[in-house]
């Protein structure tokens, strides 16, 4: 996974589909792109404009949250 989205393609391994399934979220692995490791450079960066995600976490303590089944927040618990 990566801080930044640009304006290609943004792939998504099944090791990071999977990270997200091991947060909670449901998750479809069988969509993740391919992946195969190499020793080579990272591939380049498609040319166009960057989304830069770094700094997009919030300080401090994070509320826990509850979630109906149908995703819909029930409670929050303040730390």
């Amino acid at each position: 996974m990566t801080p930044a989205l640009n304006a290609g393609s943004n792939r998504l391994s099944a090791i990071s589909v999977q990270s997200l399934a091991d947060v909670g979220y449901r998750v479809d692995a069988s969509q993740a792109d391919p992946f195969t490791l190499s020793l080579s450079a990272v591939a380049p960066l498609t040319p166009g404009p960057i989304i830069d995600l770094r700094g997009d976490t919030r300080p401090g303590p994070i509320p826990e949250i509850e979630v109906d089944k149908a995703g819909r927040v029930v409670r929050v618990i303040r730390n």
